[in-house]
């Protein structure tokens, strides 16, 4: 369609070639060996549905260890219904998601992104991308992909900094995303609602992949690398680094430039060891010169196993008996071994449709003795894949999965004979994985889970009681909550509140003792949009009060934000920030009535305020009869009606001693 591009991630998986291209996602297929596709069937469609910067779209795609495909989208974002009903509407802000490779069952997976370049996983199942900078004095960030997680970003950030004229505002105003510091890594200033980035690096991040275990150099074994692509060879390059765990979250360990003085767009690795790299070779206009080369290792690392790995991929996995597959669980590869994880769920099917038959066991007995840490978690992974729906589906697969051999019930009562390992990594990945499976939570002590010494069992936790429907939980996840300071367990908190209760049973928590947990119910209430969540705004926290007033505006729940405008009867704590006093200022603006125009016009008057709220009330107080079709306060689009000038003309008269007194700055504003 003349309408389609831009073009910008391929992948290909077991015969089709997922091709990303707005508004659609495709699975290409060529039947007959000529190279052309023959197959074209649209996955989804409903991407890009917003103009924003070139190449905010699609980008590259990952086989995560559950046998989904995983991918990344720019803030020109998306609106759809899924194949299963299922709606999503985020016109302006990008976002992970996943789908299984037959396109079913796509879901969202993390939001809140703004250009996030490529997913990839590391050994043990973590997911990160590299999100863009908004070209504020931002940098661009290290993101570590969580489920139901929010990074902070929506279009209205850009509008604000990049389109402020467009929007009504002459002088470009403050906005939430510089001021309140949501693009450093975790600090004091951030709204408690979003999961900060592990780290910053790079000023253009592009195409990411992770050392898979085999080839090129050693030193590269356990690390990322990112291409940093800022518009000529001089300045752009690769950069490696290495994350681990810290807490329930991540941190940054190592970071460094690989390779630098190229154009590069994209890198991944070879199956036989070597580096592919694509090099656009400067400019941001299109252009034929770009190139692809490879990079070799002078002395390759684990070179026999690379050269086995290729021919391993080549001849595919399919044919291969349990015994081997098995055995490969624990190939020093990651890709080997995630499709030989993949091809025992399907093992028992091919020969008969055996319930709990050889390759099963194998998965089993990986899980639960696997030789190390990684065979165990592929045991884990794959046992997580048929607790879900009896087997990883391949690409175009149009099986029937409801007649095959009930092997969920057995993965889901092996999986949770692995609760009290003692290993804390195969405790978090079990409860990841079940939680995952879409079964509910019976079995399952969330008790002991919900206070396990690791904090990633317990931000799992969380979140699986949160989808496994288990009410019961909700009394673990409030003591977990309690005291808590770790983002990562707060969002798993409010995330699972928000999946287990109503809104009014979550507001029943304002008069809860810890701070903590108030906090995390606000952050439930914000994600649920719902009105019950002013009942905060009187909170004996100013941090809570803050966090309330934050979700009301920025949220646009209107029928609320009148107790946001209230805020500014009272007096005003030393830590209200500007960002702040422009929310309650808006707030009273869109309400816009005579209670509310007094209560902006005090705040211009008022001579201990600070100049820049004092003429932003000055000139709200100028657009009062004819409010600007965008909410400027957050850049978004909420038209208001034109409103009859009589009850500005009678707050103004009111104070016009007062207004023509006016000096310096504030004189013409007055006037």
């Amino acid at each position: 369609d003349i309408l389609d591009g831009t073009g910008a991630g391929v992948f290909a998986y077991d015969g089709t070639v997922y091709f990303a291209c707005i508004p659609k996602i495709w699975a290409l297929r060529d039947k007959d060996g000529d190279g052309k596709a023959e197959v074209r069937d649209v996955i989804q469609d409903g991407f890009g549905v917003r103009v924003s910067f070139s190449g905010h779209d699609l980008n590259g795609f990952a086989l995560g260890p559950d046998g989904r495909i995983y991918g990344t989208i720019g803030d020109r974002g998306m609106s759809f219904r899924t194949k299963e009903g299922k709606e999503y509407k985020l016109p302006d802000e990008g976002a992970v998601f996943r789908f299984d490779p037959d396109g079913s069952n796509f879901e969202l997976v993390h939001t809140g992104l703004r250009n996030p370049k490529e997913i990839a996983f590391d050994d043990y199942g973590n997911a990160f991308s590299v999100d863009n900078n908004s070209d504020q004095g931002d940098l661009a960030r290290v993101v570590y992909i969580v489920e139901g997680a929010d990074s902070g970003w929506n279009m209205g950030n850009q509008a604000m900094h990049s389109q402020h004229r467009q929007i009504g505002m002459d002088e470009r105003p403050p906005n939430r995303w510089m001021e309140e510091r949501m693009w450093q890594p975790k600090n004091e200033f951030q709204p408690a609602y979003i999961l900060p980035p592990v780290a910053n690096l790079t000023s253009g991040p592009s195409g990411l992949t992770y050392h898979p275990g085999t080839g090129f150099l050693e030193s590269e074994a356990g690390h990322f690398l990112i291409c940093d692509y800022r518009g000529g060879a001089a300045n752009s390059g690769i950069w490696s680094f290495k994350c681990e765990p810290d807490g329930a979250g991540m941190k940054l360990t190592d970071s460094r430039q690989f390779n630098w003085g190229a154009g590069v767009t994209d890198v991944e690795y070879s199956w036989d060891g070597k580096l592919i790299v694509a090099d656009f070779m400067g400019g941001w206009a299109s252009h034929e010169d770009g190139r692809v080369y490879e990079i070799a290792a002078d002395k390759m690392w684990r070179e026999k196993e690379a050269q086995e790995t290729a021919k391993l991929i080549k001849e595919g996995f399919a044919k291969r008996p349990v015994a081997e597959l098995a055995k490969l669980l624990s190939h020093p590869d990651m890709r080997v071994r995630l499709r030989a994880e993949l091809e025992l769920t399907r093992g028992d099917a091919k020969v008969g449709l055996v319930p709990q038959g050889e390759a099963y066991q194998a998965l089993v007995n990986a899980a639960s003795k696997g030789q190390d840490l990684v065979t165990r978690l592929h045991g884990i992974w794959g046992l997580g894949v048929i607790a879900r729906r009896e087997c990883a589906v391949l690409p175009g697969d149009k099986r029937d999965f409801s007649n095959l051999p009930n092997n969920r019930d057995a993965a889901f009562k092996s999986l949770i004979s692995l609760l009290t390992d003692q290993d804390a990594e195969v405790r978090a990945q079990v409860i990841k994985v079940l939680g995952d499976s879409g079964k509910v939570a019976g079995g399952l002590q969330f008790k002991e889970l919900l206070a396990d010494s690791s904090p990633r069992v317990r931000m799992f936790s969380a979140i699986a009681a949160g989808r496994m429907k288990s009410i019961d939980s909700v009394p673990f996840i409030l003591k977990m909550l309690e005291g808590n300071q770790d983002a990562y367990l707060r969002h798993a908190g409010s995330y699972a509140l928000s999946l287990l209760l109503t809104s009014s049973q979550i507001a029943e928590l304002k008069d809860h003792k810890d701070s903590s947990v108030r906090m995390a119910a606000v952050v439930s209430l914000r994600r649920m949009r719902k009105v019950s969540i002013a009942s905060f705004i009187d909170d004996s926290n100013q941090a809570i009060v803050d966090e309330v007033v934050r979700s009301i505006n920025d949220q646009n729940i209107e029928d609320v934000r009148q107790v946001v405008a209230m805020q500014l009867d009272k007096p005003a704590p030393s830590t209200r920030t500007t960002f702040l006093w422009r929310r309650m200022l808006h707030s009273a603006f869109r309400a816009g009535d005579e209670e509310n125009a007094q209560r902006v016009l005090k705040v211009a008057l008022d001579p201990n305020i600070s100049e820049a709220n004092r003429l932003e009330a000055f000139r709200l107080l100028e657009e009062w009869s004819k409010p600007h079709v965008v909410d400027q306060s957050i850049g978004r689009m909420s038209p208001l009606p034109e409103r009859t000038a009589d009850v500005i003309t009678k707050v103004l008269s009111a104070k016009i001693t007062e207004l023509v007194k006016m000096e310096g700055k504030f004189l013409e504003p007055a006037l």
